[in-house]
This record gives structure tokens, sequence and C-alpha cells, in this order.
């Protein structure tokens, strides 16, 4: 064994390294802070090359005459307020101890009636000015104190009503050429991305230097890669305004990554050996590979903290409804809900919770007692469940694998993006709206990974003893200890796994360990020593559950294999699916395999009774309350949401609200033979369509994993063989009674990453490998290089999906501050009618009602009435959501509110009318 605490850090080789990487960061944070707080205008030329990054809501660029290039504001469609919304988005600060200015140079259309422009400045209105027809102007605008920004960013929105010329599909506004913002210099931090950018652009730059003036010239390289930066950082004040280049990042980030790009091919042997040096340490250096995970775990929830105490939004539907039923537990009204968001029956509010297994809203329970009812206290659950996810994929990974397989991708299924779930990376999702698929996620791994590793059974011929000679080797991976005769028992249903220690004479349930002598052997033991032998100490229970000598260590894994199983079920009825076929694998290795296990039929019982024991107080709830084992909305969905769509139609009125019968498995007689299959056939259609298109996995991972199933060797088939019977049987049966969400198949996401970086790891292995033809060093350091570069292809995408969408989850949300207008000006007990009436509940603190969908509007009034409804509620007030399949499509009753009362209805008054959230108040009638 390698004695690591042997390794001591070569401080004369760190040096040199942490002085070029320090220095290099300190003196481009330093010239990009000096570049950012000197200037004193920011003008960007609307039109011009370069300005697509700072735009929103302008129509393409077009030749003007003076100035040369310019855009419309304005949309292809016609927007629901009939006004032009043109967005510039300057990354900029102001400076709050000076007079700031915004200037906008605009024209109106040739034989228009001149529009009047107004520009806001962050929110705030800077001003307003009337349009010349054909004409350019400049105008002016103070810019108010309230309006300047505490971040990095300022945004100017031009606003103006918009026409549509004959002969023309677009809606336009003004011209635009010209917005430039007046400030003053002050001190200004340089933004992530400018100094990434530039550090990156002075390591490369002083790399390449050093390449060639000696690796002993760090001081002299690294001032001189910075050097480097300076002429880049004067470019905007060398060049034409026009060229837009005032904003430095976006060109620099170019530039480092071809300073990069030349760095490491002049040091690529250097750096080939050392990525190749460090690629062996991690598969013989537990300790390496695991501070590597903790420190990659650490950064993911340290970011992931920051997001979620900014984010004012607990989420849509599912993830608010964990959220409310966790704060009524905690506040003692049970497990329930404060709202009716379907019309299968008539409740009481609040009413008791039918739609998830309780496990989600009881994880967060605990956070809600220890830092109350928060958005943020409710993320915080799935936060921990994430980091002990990547452990157990790191942890199992390695055992079944290599310890490079498992701590690649572990770390990679953190940042892994499922485009057709979500463009931020999946489990990142979940950590920010409380939703049960990671805890679900880490119970189908830990479920897995008992069966295929921790569980010991013997096969049938080992229920006696054979001899078993030295050297020998065991269920061929682990070498027999020396010894004369040894029960054959098996480490785990899978693969035997390097890093795992060997066993014997282990027991399951029900077993009696019995030992022979050999030759005699036992009978070499004098009696005298006997009896002078000190008695065993008495071990407590758990130590007998947990030590693999005792006879109840098989009973104890039967324990966790059950309470493992009752948790999944409890985080999804899905987890039930899942478990048949693991149950089905089971059976295949007891009965079918060509190496049979002995899996007594009481070990079995066993099992499934201490799975039920763990949801019976579930099913117990159930029972007292619903007069049924299960209870769930989704009984009524299931005939619904596939068989006929679109999804809205589950929000329709049933009976005892309409004559429409509860939906049924009689639905599908009515729906008739072809749209029945028509309908699952569009489930595998959309799967293979996702999976083939890269939305569900990226096709380099696709094709790794399949060159890792191919070339898996250690008893393939018992791996493969319970992933493929499980997703069998999980596959079909959701595409065949329910039907296909991508955020359904999340948790294969460990397994596939498993595999694929397990195919990698052998690709290098196999590179690596000694040849007499070509040196070993050259080999050592292409295989080096292809893991590094499929590593990055794969993490790249995730980690900026991080960058980039992280900061969007903190921006204010329109429904929370529709909710909070409703928690400060409505009685405590008023009732709401919403189509998002989960997190309207949970953020307004209020009970509410369902939008009826596909309803008159005298259906609408007596819902309101059966739940004495005051206020209504509505959003997504554009056209486009009026279509059949969107959420107003057959909601056409409420259309009229949704127009702001375009045809007054004096029984409804419009209350509040903000970021296109409005809230009317009902009188009764």
């Amino acid at each position: 064994m390698v004695n690591f605490r042997s390794f001591k850090f070569d401080t004369n080789r760190l040096l040199n390294p942490l002085l070029f990487l320090a220095l290099t960061g300190l003196v481009a944070w330093l010239l990009l802070a000096a570049a950012y707080s000197v200037r004193g205008e920011f003008r960007l030329g609307v039109g011009e090359l370069g300005d697509q990054p700072y735009i929103t809501g302008f129509l393409n660029d077009e030749i003007g005459q003076n100035p040369a290039r310019v855009r419309w504001t304005g949309s292809t469609r016609q927007p629901s307020d009939n006004l032009a919304h043109g967005v510039v988005t300057l990354p900029l600060s102001l400076n709050p101890d000076t007079t700031n200015a915004v200037r906008v140079t605009f024209r109106g259309a040739q034989n228009q009636d001149p529009p009047t422009l107004q520009v806001f400045v962050n929110g705030v209105k800077a001003g307003e000015s009337r349009a010349d027809p054909g004409a350019f102007k400049t105008a002016e605008f103070s810019i108010p104190r309230g309006a300047v920004p505490s971040g990095d960013t300022t945004v100017v929105e031009i606003q103006t009503p918009v026409f549509k010329p004959e002969g023309d599909s677009r809606y336009l506004g003004v011209q635009v050429s010209n917005v430039t913002v007046e400030t003053s210099p002050f001190f200004r931090r340089p933004p992530l991305e400018a100094l990434l950018a530039g550090w990156l652009y002075a390591v490369g730059l002083g790399l390449l230097l050093m390449k060639f003036a000696g690796a002993e010239r760090v001081i002299w390289s690294a001032v001189a890669g910075c050097a480097a930066l300076v002429p880049w950082l004067l470019l905007p004040s060398l060049t034409p305004s026009f060229l837009n280049l005032w904003y430095t990042p976006f060109y620099l980030a170019g530039l480092g990554g071809l300073a990069a790009l030349a760095a490491l091919v002049a040091w690529r042997k250097t750096v080939g050996n050392a990525l190749a040096t460090f690629l062996e340490r991690l598969e013989t250096s537990p300790r390496l590979a695991r501070n590597i995970l903790l420190a990659g775990i650490l950064l993911y929830c340290l970011y992931a903290l920051f997001i979620i105490v900014q984010m004012d939004y607990i989420g849509h539907a599912d993830y608010a409804d964990n959220a409310v039923a966790a704060r009524n537990i905690v506040q003692g009204k049970g497990y329930s809900l404060d709202y009716a968001a379907q019309f299968y029956e008539k409740y009481t509010l609040p009413r008791p919770a039918d739609t998830w297994p309780p496990l989600q809203p009881f994880l967060i329970v605990p956070f809600y007692l220890v830092f109350g009812p928060t958005v943020w206290a409710a993320k915080l659950p799935n936060l921990f469940v994430a980091a002990a996810l990547a452990y157990v994929i790191f942890h199992y990974g390695s055992r079944l694998f290599n310890r490079r397989a498992g701590l690649a991708a572990a770390l990679l299924s953190l940042i892994a993006v499922v485009p057709a779930f979500s463009t931020s990376p999946a489990f990142f999702e979940s950590i920010a709206y409380p939703i049960n698929d990671l805890p679900f996620t880490l119970l189908v791994f830990l479920n897995f990974g008992f069966w295929l590793l921790d569980f010991k059974l013997k096969k049938p011929e080992g229920r006696g003893q054979r001899a078993v000679g030295r050297g020998e080797r065991a269920d061929d991976s682990e070498a027999v200890p020396p010894v004369a005769f040894e029960e054959v028992t098996e480490p785990g249903l899978g693969i035997p796994a390097t890093h795992t220690e060997a066993t014997s004479s282990k027991s399951t349930i029900g077993e009696t360990v019995t030992t022979e002598a050999s030759s005699g052997e036992a009978a070499t033991t004098e009696p005298e020593t006997q009896s002078k032998a000190a008695p065993a100490p008495k071990k407590g229970w758990l130590v007998q559950l947990t030590d693999p000598a005792s006879k109840w260590h098989g009973r104890g894994q039967v324990v966790i294999a059950g309470l493992l199983a009752g948790l999944l079920f409890l985080s999804k009825p899905s987890g039930g699916v899942v478990l048949v076929g693991l149950g089905l694998w089971l059976l295949w290795r007891k009965y079918l395999s060509a190496e049979k296990i002995w899996l007594p039929w009481r070990t079995i019982f066993g099992w499934a009774a201490m799975t039920l024991l763990t949801i019976s107080p579930f099913f117990i709830r159930n029972l007292l309350q619903f007069k049924t084992f299960f209870r769930s909305t989704e009984s009524w969905d299931a005939w619904i949401t596939k068989w006929n769509p679109p999804d809205e139609n589950i929000y329709n009125l049933f009976q005892p609200f309409s004559n429409t019968p509860l939906p049924g498995p009689s639905k599908l007689l009515e729906y008739g033979w072809d749209n029945n299959l028509n309908a699952i056939i569009n489930q595998f259609r959309r799967f293979f369509g996702h999976l083939l298109d890269g939305q569900l996995l990226p096709p380099l991972l696709i094709g790794l994993a399949l060159l890792g199933g191919l070339v898996l060797t250690r008893r393939p088939g018992r791996l493969l063989g319970l992933l493929g019977a499980s997703f069998l049987v999980y596959w079909l049966s959701f595409s065949i009674l329910w039907h296909y969400e991508p955020r359904y198949y999340l948790f294969w996401l460990p397994w596939a990453y498993l595999l694929g970086l397990y195919g990698l790891t052998w690709l290098y292995d196999k590179i690596s490998a000694n040849n007499p033809v070509e040196p070993g060093e050259n080999r050592r350091r292409v295989g080096a290089w292809l893991v590094i570069i499929v590593v990055a292809l794969l993490a790249v995408p995730g980690v900026q999906a991080l960058v980039d969408d992280g900061p969007l989850y903190t921006r204010q949300t329109g429904i929370v501050l529709a909710a909070d207008w409703l928690k400060e000006n409505t009685p405590s007990n008023a009732v709401v009618m919403s189509r998002n009436i989960w997190e309207l509940s949970f953020h307004s603190q209020r009970q509410g009602v369902m939008t009826p969908n596909n309803a008159t509007l005298d259906q609408v009034k007596e819902v309101m009435r059966v739940y004495g409804v005051r206020y209504i509620q509505l959003d997504h007030l554009n056209d486009d959501d009026r279509v059949i399949n969107r959420q107003w499509g057959q909601r056409q009753a409420l259309w009229n509110l949704l127009d702001r009362n375009k045809d007054k209805d004096a029984n409804f008054k419009l209350v509040y009318d903000q970021n296109d959230y409005l809230i009317y108040e009902w009188n009764g009638k």
C-alpha cells in the first residue's frame, strides 16, 4: 500500500508557478480596473458592427445616410401593448456622486405622425421627446439618481408606439443610430468575464515568452504578458467609434483563447507529461481523487447557495406544491395544501395533499423549522442531496470502474445540461426549485449500487466449503488469503471492484455460518490455550448489523435494502416501476444467469416487508384520509394528458362542477384506437427524437457510453443487465401508460456519464500502453490530451450555462411582486383565483383556486362562489398565449379581462397592473 502521508510538497517547484499566476492575476486586475475607471462616456453605435451583444427589441440593421447604419425598434409580431421596446444593456456602472445623462439619436418615419419617444434607465423614466419625421435628432435626458444601478450594468429602454407600413410585415417604432451614456470617471471593478479574459491572455502570452526566455524568468514573463494587455485596452481610444470596440472583453476573450492555445502548443510536452502523471495519480491516490471531488462539490454548493439566497421565486406548480405542503406541516395543518388546483372534486380549504408522495416536503420541514418558511430554506435540502449524489457517484463509480471515471462522472453529472429539460444544468435547476428529481436520482443510484456491490450473497455451490489454494483468485476478482478452507462469497451482485477489500464468511438473513477444519487443523489448538482465552466482548446491535462476521449482518443488509426501496417509492411513485426492474434482474440472477446467486425467498420477502414497513405510514394516512392506499390526482390526469391534449384539459371542470364525468379508462374507448395508438407512438417518437438530436445526452457521451458498455470486462452482464432491465421496464411503462417528459429520465444521467467516462479511460489505457514501435512517453501524452479535451468538451457547456444562467435566477419575478401586493393589500382570509395558483399561494400566503379551463364566464363565476374567491390574478397577456395549446387558448371567457377590460365589465375592478401581471377584484355578481 502506498503511504500517502510521505508525499510532500516541493516548495521549489510550486513557488514559481504560484508566483507567476498570482502576479499575472494581480497586474491584469489593476490594468482592467484602470481601463474601466478612467472612462466617462460610453457610446453604442446602433446598427454598426459589434452592437448585437448589447441590444434587444431592435430589428435588423439597415443602410442609413448620415449615420451610415441604423436599426428600427419594433418586432415582426404585433405587440400586445402596441409599443416598441428597444433595450440597450451597457455593461458599466454609473458614478453615483455625479450627474449622469443619456443621449439618444433617433428619427421617426416619413409620412407618419411623429411618435413620442420615452426613455427609461433601469426601469426609471428619464424623459420623453417627440421624433422628427424623416430627420435625425439627438435628445439628452438626465438620469434620475434613483436609476443609478448598484451593479455592473445600465439598461436603457426606448419606448414608442408602433405602426405597420403598407406592404411590410413588421411593426415599427423609430429608427435609432446612437445611444450614449455620460458619466464621470470613478473606481469600477472590472466585470468577471473581463477579468478572466484578461488574465487568460496575460497567462498565455507570459507562458509563451517564458518558453523562449527560460523557465527561470518568471517575474519578467508575467510582467511582459500583462504589458501585452495595454495595447488592447488602448484600442477603443485609437479606433473609430462606430466599431463599438469600447467594451474590451468581447474581443479580448477571443485573444485570450488564442494566447492560451499558443502557450499550450509551446509547452505541449511538459503539460502532456504532467497531465498523464496526474491521471495516473488519480488512480493510485484515493486521497487526491477524494480531495478534488470534495473541492468541486464545495465550489458547486457555494455557487448554488450564492444564487438561491438571492432568489425570490419558489418555482412553478410541483415546485411550489412541495414548499406549501412543508409549510403547512410546520404550521400544524398536517400534510395539506391551501388551494384547489383541479376540479375532480370539491374541497374544503386547506385540503389534504393528494399529488405527490411526501418525501420532498418532509425533507424541507427541518430547514423550515430552523430558518423559517422562506424561499431559500425550501431549496436547501436539494443542495445537500446534490452533494451526496456526487459523492455516491464517485464512491460506487470508483468501485465499479475506476477512480478517474468515478471522479469525472460525479463532477460532470452536477453540471450536465439536458436541453430538452432546461438550458441550465439539470441538477442545478433541481436545486433552484424544490422538486423531487434529485432525491429520486440519489435513491435510484443507492439502490442499484447497494445491490451491485454491497449485498453479500452466496453462490449455490458456496453453501458448503471448498478448498482454495494459496494465491488462487475467488470470483475472478480478488486474491484469497492463504487459508485452507473458505466459504465462497460474492462481493455484491455486481462487478468485483479493484478497491473492494477481500471478504470471507459473510452470512445472509436466515443463514448460520458454518466452518469446517481442514486435516485436523483445528484440533491442534490446545485446550489450555482455549481455556485461558478472554471471552469476546459483547457487541452492540449497530455493530452486529454492520459487522460482516456477525450473523445479523445479512439481516442488516435486508433492512438497509428495504429502507432504500421504501424511500425510493416515497420520493416518486415511479420508484415502484424501477423496483420492478430491479426485482426482475434479481430473479434472472437467481434462476437464469450462468452464475446463479443464492437468494433465499425469505430474503426477498424480508426485503419486501421492510419496504412496505417504510412506506406504511403514507399508506395508512391515505387509508384514513381517502379510504384507499394510494391517492393522486394523476390517476385522473393519466387519462387526459397523453390521450386528449393539450395538457390544459386537466384543468377542465368535471363532476360535480359540470356534467362531464371524471376521466377514467373508459375515456380510451371515446378517443378511438387510432388516436390511442398514435398517442403511444408519439411518446416513443419524442423520446428518440430528443435522444438523436442530443437533447437528452451529448452525442459524444452516447458514443463513449456505448464503448464503455462494450469493453466492460468485469462481468458486464451484471451491471448492464440491471440497467437494461430497469430501463426497459421504466421506459415501456412510462411510454405506454403515462407520457414522455425529459425530466422523467434525469436519473439515468449519472449512469450514462459513468459508462462514458469508463470508455474514455479505457481508451487512455490502451493508447498509453507500452508499444515497442512508439515511445511510451508520446503515447501517454496523446492519451492524456485526449482525456482532457473530451472532458473539457463535456464540461464547458455546463460551466457556461452556470455562468450565464445563474444570475437569471436572481431577477425579480412578476408573480412574486403581485403576490406581495396581495399579501399587503388583501385580508388574510381572502381567496384568489389564478392559473399559477401554486406559487401565488405560497408567496401571498392566501388560499386559492385554479382558473378553470374550457369554461364559460358563468361557470368561472360559479367556481368563484363555491370557494369564496374575491380576487382573480392574470398574466401571460401576449396573443401568443391564446393559441389552443397555450394556457389561455381555451379560456376565452377571460380574454376581456386579459385585455384590461377593453369592453368594460362593472363586476371586475382592475386593482393591480404591473409587469404584465393583472389582479381584478370581483364584487360577487
